[in-house]
């Protein structure tokens, strides 16, 4: 029988013990701050220099963090597209809690402080350090193995080359998910884990995309199936366990999940065909062909960079040591299961080059709207890194002579590869490349030394954590933009402060006022980085009522009161330049915009919403049934009282019974009150805002108030109040 390295006691506890326990944690905190030392011990790099990072991301933070300031939960964003639901989109992140620490930490002159989202992205990381520690350490692995797993798993692979947020934050809790799945299958407190891995699922659906959560569910639904079956008849507790495992991460997950059902079904979203598709069209498969995984991911496993769409690299040390665990623990049916789901995960990142990838996608239900099958290969990192665990604690009481002088023979091999794929590629030999060899032989030597007893065991596995730095280290931040890196400089970060001027004449300017930018000049996401409402700007998706109207036709920029245009050029010959900004680009005014607010007395029934009042400042159009609003002659009157992100308050004055039109865009959620009254919010002109008012003089108030976020709020506090339930009484038990 396999002895583990390190024996686990009970019976002693107190302060001594709690420190040991803690020693590990810290232990991965500190490697993790010192690994990432390009951002937490310099400010010469960065890790948000790339277009989707700079362009998109950051400015959705900027607004999350302005909204917090002002304790309001960041549900819709006014500086966008004349109005998106901000929590509905899922990427911006709007419903995880790690991002509200971020977004309620103390601001620089109103901007996010580039130390704080530095430390972010590194917490992040140790998040997933550590639950692969705890995961590890479950399973019976010893201190040190199950730091060098945290370590592979958090730095390498899937973790270590993906810098969107969205992402990474989804996959932090994969170890979670598996350590709670895991014992259930070895019958330790199923019920309560049950409970436990779908309540950590529902954290990895809150963290803001939906890929790798889809990806987890259907590895979960794998496992679930296998225990459901696995005793050659249907076992009813285990289904029985099944549905509440998906019961708690239906509930965790529904502030994230409720509202982007509500946004996905209502806009259309680009996956990389020529036009956008809708909630109900499915994502071609030709998508998931061109975003899976090539052939060379298999090699991509020991050499970085070969794999597409998502790295593949889990380096020589990893990979050879979960080998080595594989076959000398592969009788543990937990090692099996391990090596299932990394098999499976690589697999199915394949996407197009396996034929079951295709089974999959056409029989199971909503598994398309995952279009990026390489990202899977999440799985197979988190899998891998435990069994990585195994194979170290395996080599503390086994030779492993197969292993070494696989070491040296794959090192010679490794050595020929790369000089045929450099003169192959008639480049020079490339340094990730050849440093995989090096680390071979260096690991090939380190564990001649320990067989032999020349190391002691816990030198020996602090040389393995080494080497496994060292390899990574070569790769996962090797390429951070920095200040003086004359190849790749940042650029992008860099567009963000250049307009400044521009906007401190746009904000002496009467409000509300709204702008549209020209995206060959302005490529970031100019209205949430400056807080400045537009009517365009970088999205995956957009409410598809807005989208039908064609924004950047001059009819329905004036009907969306797009009063201002920045570009260097006007595009209209009405257009007047009212400012010129030191960037070259300039401020044009359109003299034909419409009011943000006015009122009509004729509303004409339409069937399509691109059949727009010819006069819209005396009537409406409205796809849907008539308001009894009657033709009066009138001189009505709006003025703004109060107005904020996602509640504004009007003061209207008519004659007789008229339609308020707001040139915002219309979506579920808005609710409206006339003089304290509610009465309904109507989508007139295609995608606006309508409410109808009496004679006299009202007060009307607007307020964003989905009853999505609030049902998915409620859920999300019952899972989480139940988890803590859950949590106690198996303590107090135990």
């Amino acid at each position: 029988m396999m002895q583990v390295a390190e024996k686990h006691h009970s019976g002693r506890s107190g302060p001594v013990s709690k420190a040991k326990a803690l020693a590990g944690p810290v232990f991965l905190l500190v490697i993790t701050a010192l690994y990432f030392w390009k951002i937490t011990l310099t400010d010469e790099f960065t890790w948000l220099e790339s277009p989707d990072l700079a362009y998109q991301v950051l400015p959705w933070f900027q607004v999350e963090a302005a909204e917090w300031r002002q304790w309001h939960p960041p549900l819709w964003d006014p500086y966008h597209w004349s109005g998106q639901p901000l929590i509905g989109q899922a990427q911006p992140g709007v419903a995880y809690p790690l991002n509200w620490l971020l977004f309620r930490a103390p601001l620089h002159d109103g901007w996010i402080r580039l130390s704080y989202l530095n430390w972010y992205f590194v917490l992040i990381h140790f998040m997933a350090a550590l639950f692969c520690y705890l995961l590890c350490r479950d399973l019976r692995r010893s201190k040190l193995a199950s730091i060098i797993a945290g370590c592979s798993y958090a730095f390498g692979g899937f973790m270590g080359s993906n810098d969107w947020p969205q992402m990474i934050n989804g996959a932090v809790w994969i170890p979670l998910v598996l350590m709670f799945l895991l014992r259930v299958g070895r019958g330790v407190s199923p019920v309560a884990n049950a409970a436990f891995a779908g309540s950590a699922l529902g954290m990895a659906w809150l963290s803001g995309h939906h890929q790798i959560p889809i990806f987890v569910s259907l590895a979960a639904g794998f496992y679930w199936l296998y225990l459901i079956l696995r005793e050659k008849r249907v076992n009813l507790r285990m289904a029985a366990l099944a549905a509440l495992f998906g019961a708690m991460m239906l509930c965790v997950g529904a502030l994230q999940t409720l509202p982007a059902y509500e946004y996905g079904s209502q806009a259309k979203r680009w996956v990389g065909v020529d036009d956008p598709i809708g909630w109900k069209d499915k994502v071609p498969y030709q998508v998931h062909q061109n975003l899976s995984s090539g052939p060379l991911s298999v090699l991509g496993i020991l050499f970085p960079s070969l794999a597409r769409n998502s790295e593949a690299y889990a380096g020589i040390v990893a990979f050879s040591l979960a080998l080595a665990g594989f076959f000398a623990m592969r009788r543990k049916n937990v090692v099996r299961v391990l090596a299932a789901i990394a098999v499976g995960g690589f697999l199915y990142g394949l996407g197009s080059k396996v034929v079951e990838h295709g089974m999959l996608y056409s029989l199971i239900p909503m598994l398309e709207k995952a279009r990026t099958p390489a990202m899977a290969m999440s799985l197979f990192h988190a899998a891998l890194a435990p069994l990585l665990a195994f194979g170290v604690d395996a080599v503390a009481v086994r030779s492993m002579k197969p292993l070494r002088w696989a070491l040296l023979g794959g090192a010679g091999l490794m050595y020929l590869f790369i000089m045929g794929f450099s003169l192959a590629q008639k480049n020079d030999l490339s340094g990730h490349l050849v440093f995989a060899p090096l680390v071979a032989l260096l690991l090939a030597g380190l564990l001649a030394l320990w067989a032999r007893g020349e190391v002691a065991p816990d030198v020996a596995k602090a040389g393995i954590l080494a080497l496994l730095l060292l390899e990574l280290g070569n790769y996962t931040t090797y390429n951070y933009a920095g200040k003086y890196d004359k190849g790749r400089t940042q650029r992008f970060l860099a567009e963000h402060p250049s307009n400044s001027d521009i906007v401190t004449f746009l904000k002496k300017q009467e409000r509300p006022l709204r702008v549209m930018v020209d995206e060959k000049e302005l490529a970031y996401n100019f209205g949430d980085w400056y807080g400045v409402e537009t009517a365009n700007g970088y999205l995956a998706s957009l409410s598809q009522n807005l989208q039908e109207l064609r924004m950047f036709d001059g009819p329905v920029r004036d009907l969306f009161a797009v009063n201002y245009e920045i570009r260097k050029t006007p595009n209209r010959p009405e257009q007047v330049e009212v400012f010129s900004g030191v960037s070259g680009l300039k401020v044009f005014k359109n003299p034909t915009a419409l009011p943000r607010a006015w009122v009509v007395h004729e509303v004409r029934s339409v069937g399509s919403r691109r059949e727009l009042p010819q006069d819209p400042r005396r009537e409406a159009t409205i796809f849907g049934p008539l308001p009894k609003v009657p033709t009066c002659s009138d001189n009505p009157q709006t003025q703004w009282i109060t107005r904020s992100s996602q509640k504004y308050t009007l003061k209207v004055q008519v004659e007789c019974r008229g339609l308020l039109v707001i040139a915002d865009t219309y979506f579920p959620g808005w609710v409206a009150k006339v003089d304290g009254a509610q009465t309904p919010v109507l989508e007139v002109n295609g995608a606006q805002r309508g409410v109808v008012v009496d004679a006299g003089v009202h007060n009307v108030e607007l307020a964003y108030r989905p009853t999505s976020v609030m049902a998915g709020a409620a859920l999300t506090g019952f899972g989480w109040l139940a988890t803590l339930g859950i949590w106690l009484w198996k303590r107090k038990e135990s």
